[in-house]
């Protein structure tokens, strides 16, 4: 088989059957052999009504739900990549319209581009309310992803990598990269809006020998709404994300880190939270205007210490 669509979800079944449509209105080559993939991660609220009906239907090949106890996105996918029957394997989370010619351009790159493990493509924020000046500022957080118009192979080492959202995995390069066994992050979970998970698998599969790259003819929209876009939800990400950034940044370099290394990544964090506090009087006392980002700013930092400590202390 070529592809496998694996759909993560979580009570979301709204968006879940706007993800479906678009998949079922897909425009592949004839011979093309895929199937899709939704992985109930403890829903409540519809899902497996919605995915029964869209199975119903007959207009996405393979169509099936298979559940994952274990909370948490990360562990959804890793339910994902041992399910999957195509070589291919494409995240594509239940906030994900694809556009109808994504599949056949992620073959098409795939084919050009055999020695690559993973690759994203072209994501583009479709907000479901015109947002407010501060949350168009931080598309990246929200998995906006635009790196140009040409494809390019990024770096063997770093932190730069494609988001999730419609990440495309060898199958078995993930397999063979010994993230679902040995991966530490899991990712958001319900409502815990932690993160990394993504990145993480990248590194997993880049320190196995894999190219990484941006495939940008692969387009997406990604359904932002306004409950995502409030003060509250960009600082919960932003901490999120900081939890995580410790350990990336090492692991960015090294699958084996030395106590040295959790130990700088700690000092680093710390020195993050002191410019920040550099900033207070000025981010928050005296520009109300600049307040709103300070925060966010400082939830990241928090985020950072706190995922340090963690990281320092071995329980990551």
């Amino acid at each position: 088989m070529d592809l496998s669509v694996v759909v993560c979800t979580h009570n979301r079944a709204r968006l879940l059957a706007l993800c479906l449509d678009r998949l079922a209105a897909q425009r592949v080559e004839a011979g093309t052999a895929w199937e899709a993939i939704v992985v109930d991660n403890n829903s409540a609220d519809g899902t497996a009504e919605t995915v029964e009906r869209e199975r119903v239907r007959g207009r996405i090949p393979g169509l099936r739900l298979v559940g994952e106890a274990r909370q948490g996105v990360a562990f959804a996918r890793r339910r994902g990549i041992a399910e999957a029957r195509g070589r291919l394997v494409a995240f594509v989370d239940d906030d994900c319209l694809l556009e109808p010619g994504w599949i056949a351009a992620a073959l098409d790159f795939a084919r050009a581009h055999p020695a690559a493990g993973a690759f994203g493509g072209r994501n583009q924020i479709a907000w479901e309310e015109p947002p407010s000046a501060l949350a168009s500022l931080y598309g990246e957080s929200l998995a906006a992803q635009d790196w140009g118009d040409e494809p390019f192979r990024l770096p063997m080492s770093g932190r730069r990598c494609p988001v999730g959202a419609g990440l495309v995995v060898d199958r078995d390069a993930a397999r063979a990269s010994g993230w679902s066994e040995r991966g530490r992050l899991t990712g958001r979970c319900g409502g815990a809006l932690h993160a990394g998970e993504d990145a993480e698998l990248v590194m997993f599969v880049r320190h196995a020998g894999f190219e990484i790259w941006y495939a940008p003819a692969l387009v997406l929209d990604h359904v932002i709404g306004r409950e995502r876009t409030t003060l509250a939800h960009l600082r919960g990400i932003h901490r999120g994300f900081g939890r995580a950034e410790p350990y990336l940044r090492v692991l960015a370099r090294t699958h084996a880190p030395r106590f040295a290394d959790r130990l700088a990544t700690a000092l680093w964090a710390l020195g993050e939270m002191m410019r920040v506090l550099a900033r207070w009087p000025r981010g928050y006392l005296q520009f109300a205007e600049e307040r709103p980002t300070w925060l966010i700013r400082l939830s990241y930092v928090q985020g950072c210490l706190a995922g340090a400590a963690r990281f320092l202390a071995g329980r990551v």
